[in-house]
């Protein structure tokens, strides 16, 4: 296997602001098999408070914005995720900011990226997801930071390409055969869906993304794919957001993703499928 698939995140330095001890090893253990070098901090006041020693990792932080990426537990005490992040944008920090949230309200999203956060994952993390994250953060499409909308639709499959692959995702509702005839009707849709999010996105006709990510983002969930309604949420909120051109473009690359794995899971499990013999 390549070794890049391997270690995706080999040589990136994370800084992670989580409290909670069983989190932080989670975390960390995650992140450095993924080949990360990661830095752990409990709250954000002492995020803030290193910032201003010299001997430091952090410092470069501020001058090198494609190093390191900052993963924010939102609820942290002394000072939390919300108030650190709006303290570093103020100081000149542009490096990528994901937000770390046991919330289950979309509208956090909103919220996050409306403090200065760039992204934000919710808990329980879904370890591949996390992984991918980072990497687009990073490495990936938010280092380059000079896409434009209305990009040529074959730079936007090339990144699509570099992104660390997923797994096929089957519904959990994989095993009821009274819904298989609607969850093969779901997956056959994807490649229309898909289609569609690609030719909006290529035109810049963010109204036509719109729906076609809220049609996804109220259906997904019920069809057992809340993964797929997270990733349209994302979609929405950033089209409503009025956000960055790279933040959307990581958005929308994500969401093509996870159509893709919903169109390779099938439709039920192997164990009940009467399609298998």
């Amino acid at each position: 296997m390549n070794s890049k698939l391997k270690q995706p995140l080999a040589g990136i330095r994370i800084v992670v602001a989580e409290d909670g001890p069983i989190t932080q090893r989670l975390l960390t253990f995650q992140l450095e098999r993924a080949g990360a070098v990661v830095r752990v901090v409990e709250n954000g006041q002492e995020l803030i408070d290193s910032l201003t020693d010299s001997s430091c990792l952090l410092p470069r932080l501020l001058q090198d914005p494609a190093l390191d990426l900052l993963l924010l537990d939102l609820q942290m005490p002394i000072l939390d995720g919300y108030k650190t992040t709006q303290r570093l944008r103020s100081m000149g920090a542009r490096f990528p900011i994901i937000a770390l949230t046991a919330s289950e309200s979309h509208s956090e999203l909103g919220k996050c990226l409306q403090t200065g956060f760039d992204d934000c994952l919710f808990k329980p993390l879904d370890s591949e997801l996390l992984v991918e994250s980072c990497r687009k953060w990073t490495r990936g499409f938010g280092s380059e930071g000079h896409s434009e909308r209305g990009r040529s639709w074959s730079a936007l499959a090339d990144a699509l390409a570099r992104a660390y692959p997923m797994e096929p995702l089957s519904s959990q509702f994989a095993d009821d055969l009274e819904m298989l005839d609607l969850l093969q009707q779901f997956v056959a849709s994807m490649e229309k869906t898909m289609e569609s999010i690609r030719s909006d996105f290529e035109k810049g006709d963010l109204e036509s993304l719109h729906e076609t990510a809220h049609q996804l983002m109220g259906s997904a969930a019920g069809y057992g794919y809340p993964k797929l309604s997270d990733a349209a949420t994302r979609v929405v909120v950033r089209i409503r957001a009025q956000q960055d051109t790279v933040g959307l473009e990581n958005s929308v690359v994500q969401l093509l993703q996870l159509c893709n794995a919903v169109q390779f899971g099938g439709v039920c499990s192997t164990s009940v499928c009467p399609l298998v013999k």
